[in-house]
């Protein structure tokens, strides 16, 4: 059956508002996800007149006007997350730096191993944080019909799914830095004795003043190593079982070629992430780098100031963070509002091209 466009006379006053109606009334599926159909959009009476093209084209054009000033406030709210996720990349950076060039001694004991292991321990938190924000993205992905929402939560999730992995890769570099227990021997060769009647040099057997200590570091850095590996493990079996679901609705008969593209699109997507844990999980499970050029810190001033410079810088990340995601979920609800109104412009100007002017 044709459609047919028509509003009574009470809406007149408001030719945008007119348009709305005829046009949401047929678009039920661009409405953002949990958004309640507005009452003016129920079916007309019969015997209402179809709008006239000079109020479709009035429409047309306040839509698109609107359209830009959403555009703008879209392209206002990615600067944003642009620069929050700048300033964080440059203090995990400037933190990263900092503790991977430096080591525990007898005076620290373990305070730069624990600094490092809360650090990692805070990339952790906020790999996570990351993931449930993209979580709440795919759930919109899967519910989403609307082509203009979907482009723009497919950029979203990407841009998210790198920085979950450029946190995992943070996480995993420092915890390779930190000190394990292969090298340092229980005991050690001390001076040369005369020993005997004939005058015999031999080397005396000295237990190593840093092995206990070189214990206990190493005791901390196998608690995060060891918590990492099974993050990374959980990551990984996660990913393999979406693998599996994508690659099975893939499999099933009656696909539109759209939704094939959407599930290949996927299968690649989560063979990429999978590819990126092993990687990971490989280089943690890879031989500690040698330390030898890494002085351990013998003064604690040294160290409060470091920690100080570490905590500030990380606090200061986490503000950036907070607004980011504040940012993503504003970017989220704008993003659906405006491919609502795109796929309502492309309705009304389709109709304009089946309703020439003069017929």
């Amino acid at each position: 059956m044709k459609p047919s466009f028509k509003f009574s006379s009470r809406h007149t006053g408001s030719l945008l508002f007119a348009g709305a109606v005829w046009i949401t009334a047929l678009l039920p599926a661009v409405m953002p996800c949990g958004a309640q159909e507005p009452a003016a959009a129920v079916k007309e009476p019969a015997g209402e007149q179809e709008p006239s093209r000079t109020e479709v084209e009035q429409y047309t054009g306040e839509l698109r006007q609107l359209i830009s000033r959403k555009e703008e406030n879209v392209t206002s709210l990615i600067n944003e997350i642009r620069t929050h996720d700048k300033a964080i990349q440059a203090a995990v950076s400037k933190v990263i730096s900092l503790l991977s060039a430096a080591a525990d001694s007898q005076r620290t004991g373990t305070r730069v191993a624990r600094l490092k292991a809360d650090t990692i321990a805070g990339l952790e938190r906020a790999a996570k944080a990351y993931a449930q924000k993209r979580n709440q993205i795919a759930a919109q992905l899967r519910e989403a019909d609307n082509a203009y929402t979907r482009a723009d939560l497919f950029k979203v999730r990407g841009v998210l799914d790198d920085s979950v992995g450029k946190m995992v890769d943070a996480a995993v570099g420092l915890a390779v830095s930190m000190e394990t227990d292969e090298g340092h021997e229980k005991y050690i060769q001390g001076s040369n004795v005369i020993v005997g009647r004939r005058g015999f040099g031999v080397h005396e057997t000295l237990r190593n003043p840093d092995y206990e200590h070189n214990k206990r570091e190493a005791a901390v850095s196998e608690g995060v190593r060891k918590n990492l590996s099974t993050a990374l493990a959980e990551s990984r079996k996660r990913l393999a079982e979406d693998l599996r679901r994508a690659g099975e609705a893939l499999a099933e008969p009656g696909l539109t070629e759209e939704k094939k593209a959407q599930l290949s699109q996927e299968k690649e997507r989560l063979s990429a992430l999978l590819a990126e844990r092993a990687g990971q999980q490989d280089d943690l499970g890879a031989a500690a780098p040698s330390t030898a050029g890494t002085a351990g810190i013998e003064n604690t001033k040294a160290f409060s100031s470091m920690e100080d410079i570490i905590q500030e810088t990380a606090a200061e990340a986490r503000r950036h963070f907070n607004r980011l995601l504040a940012a993503y979920q504003d970017l989220s609800g704008e993003s659906a509002r405006l491919g609502a109104l795109k796929a309502k412009l492309d309705f009304s100007e389709n109709w304009l091209q089946s309703h020439p002017a003069g017929k």
